[in-house]
């Protein structure tokens, strides 16, 4: 069952470091973008560092290619 009513409120967020350029940038991109940001938002990965190289069937790409910015868990929206 799909709900479709509206969503109201507002969605805060603090970022982990201060924003940095003009775009929003994937783990795999900010390597080359930005090498101290990945170091430390990789830190975050270190004991499952697998995780960004799994496969994300429905995008056709990895974790680490993507932008997570939905507040629901992916497994409802693949549904």
């Amino acid at each position: 069952m799909v709900n479709n009513s509206p969503v109201a409120g507002t969605l805060y967020h603090r970022p982990g470091s201060p924003p940095r350029g003009d775009a929003l940038l994937p783990m795999g991109r900010l390597r080359g973008a930005h090498p101290d940001l990945h170091a430390h938002h990789a830190a975050k990965h270190t004991a499952y560092p697998e995780a960004l190289e799994q496969a994300v069937p429905p995008l056709g790409c990895t974790w680490a290619d993507v932008v997570f910015l939905s507040p629901v868990h992916p497994r409802p929206l693949f549904d």
